[in-house]
């Protein structure tokens, strides 16, 4: 697809990812397939949607600071196994080859799919802080290897296991569940995305443009999160998802 053709194409559905990872996790269900349907290698596809993933997570994840909705200290002892796991889980999927890599996202965005809706299923917490404890540091080492891996390894659906561990587990109020994972997803992006530049996959004219409409995105569905605006954009993501998953399967059969 010609740079201009892909940017017109881009720029829309990575502002709406951004909004909806923002409040509810898995925009990624629309980035990875977005690029995809572009003709790009699948390792550049992966690179840009690592770039423009962090720079999202990092404006989401900064709204949420300032309005008081983190607990900074489990996601600080989550983030060093989060790095670590996505650089060897980074280097799997540079190893793989393109078909293979192409089977993974097929078998993952169905389980992606389902995470969204049990995430909906989730009683709301009150939590926003917790104690360090065994429990609560042990939950949050296992919770930054498990979601390094998942997310260098596919990407999307990430921020929603993420807030799955955080509020089910950890008993915390969603936005704070939200925030910490905004915080865990951001550092394995950028150490997924430093792994793709260095081995040259990184397309920075295409993911810096993309970049920045996820920002504004995720700008805007921080604001609404906040507010408790979950179900406001439900429609509009169950849409975009048929239409991209359709096509992506699509894609794979043809």
């Amino acid at each position: 697809m010609p740079y201009i053709e892909s940017l017109v194409y881009l720029i829309p559905l990575l502002f709406i990812a951004g909004v909806l990872d923002s409040i509810a996790g898995g925009g990624g269900l629309i980035a990875l397939p977005a690029y995809m349907l572009t003709g790009m290698p699948i390792h550049s596809a992966y690179a840009c949607n690592k770039l423009q993933s962090a720079a999202g997570s990092a404006t989401a994840g900064a709204k949420f600071i300032k309005e008081g909705y983190i607990d900074i200290r489990i996601a600080l002892i989550a983030l060093p196994f989060t790095v670590l796991a996505s650089y060897f889980a980074t280097r799997i999927v540079i190893a793989l080859n393109s078909d293979t890599v192409k089977l993974i996202i097929a078998a993952c965005i169905p389980i992606a799919v389902l995470l969204m809706f049990l995430k909906r299923k989730i009683t709301t917490k009150t939590v926003l802080r917790q104690e360090l404890n065994v429990k609560t540091v042990s939950l949050s080492i296992a919770s930054g290897l498990v979601l390094g891996s998942y997310d260098a390894l596919f990407g999307p659906g990430g921020g929603t296991i993420a807030m799955i561990i955080f509020s089910l587990l950890l008993n915390y109020d969603l936005r704070v569940g939200n925030a910490n994972s905004k915080l865990i997803i951001m550092s394995s992006n950028i150490t997924a995305a430093i792994s793709y530049t260095l081995q040259g996959f990184m397309l920075f004219h295409i993911a810096i443009p993309c970049a920045i409409a996820n920002m504004l995105g995720s700008y805007i569905g921080s604001s609404i999160a906040i507010k408790k605006g979950d179900k406001i954009v439900l429609p509009t993501m169950l849409t975009v998802l048929v239409f991209l998953i359709g096509q992506v399967v699509l894609g794979f059969i043809v």
